[in-house]
């Protein structure tokens, strides 16, 4: 089991390029969930539908659900601290 509180990361759609907001990690409790439960913090596509909307508050667009805590699929979660950085 894993615990992770309060990580950075970008959220993605469709594929890891395509990034479409930046959240912070609030749990990731285990390693074999299929989603992560994060604070929408910014969104830099707010016109992107959510791969999992949030039925109790009907949020379907990413702008709409900022403040919010949402589940988000794994594999479209991209941590800062994994990022590589590169200079030319």
């Amino acid at each position: 089991m894993t615990l992770v509180f309060c990580s950075s990361c970008f959220l993605t759609v469709d594929f890891s390029s395509n990034t479409v907001a930046k959240e912070t990690i609030l749990m990731d409790t285990y390693e074999g969930e299929e989603t992560i439960e994060v604070m929408m913090e910014v969104a830099l596509q707010g016109e992107t539908l959510l791969p999992i909307p949030h039925k109790e508050e009907y949020i379907e667009k990413v702008k709409e659900a900022v403040g919010h805590i949402l589940s988000w699929p794994r594999h479209l979660v991209i941590r800062c601290s994994d990022m590589v950085i590169s200079f030319m």
